[in-house]
This record gives structure tokens, C-alpha cells and sequence, in this order.
């Protein structure tokens, strides 16, 4: 389990948004939650990812991605080593 503190923004509002845990050797979500962002033009959030047993060791990448009222995405993250 471990816990990361997120904020975006956007001016038209933020149409949803999701954190993703996604697995680096076959890029296969291992975690994710969507986020009730409610259109909110400044969004700021904590998460904790809870890490399937089923998880192996290795290598991962916590992303973020993010649509806006006028439907333009982004995408960010970093990677991460689960042991």
C-alpha cells in the first residue's frame, strides 16, 4: 500500500479522471480508480494504491490521465519498482 498526493487543473473543468497502476513488462492494468472530479477547474487529491498480491515484482508505471470539458486528454506519470 502506499499513498501519493495529486492536483490538476484545467480552466473549462475537468470532465473525469483516472490513476492507474499499469504493469511495465505486458502493459496490463494491475489498479486502477476513477476520481469524482465534478467538473472542478482545480482538483486536488490523494490516493492510496493498494498493490494486488497477485502483483509480481518488477517494474510499473503510476499514470494519471485526464480529460477536460472540451474533450482534450493528457496523460502523466512516473514508473515505480514494486519488490
Amino acid at each position: 500500500t502506499q499513498g501519493f498526493i495529486f492536483s490538476s487543473c484545467d480552466p473549462t473543468g475537468i470532465a473525469d479522471a483516472e490513476v492507474l497502476l499499469i504493469r511495465e513488462s505486458d502493459e496490463s492494468v494491475v489498479w486502477s480508480t476513477v476520481l469524482e472530479v465534478l467538473g472542478a477547474s482545480i482538483y486536488d487529491f490523494s490516493v492510496t494504491v493498494e498493490v494486488p498480491e497477485s502483483a509480481n515484482s518488477g517494474e510499473y508505471h503510476l499514470e494519471m490521465e485526464a480529460e477536460d470539458a472540451l474533450g482534450n486528454a493528457m496523460h502523466t506519470g512516473f514508473h515505480l519498482e514494486i519488490e
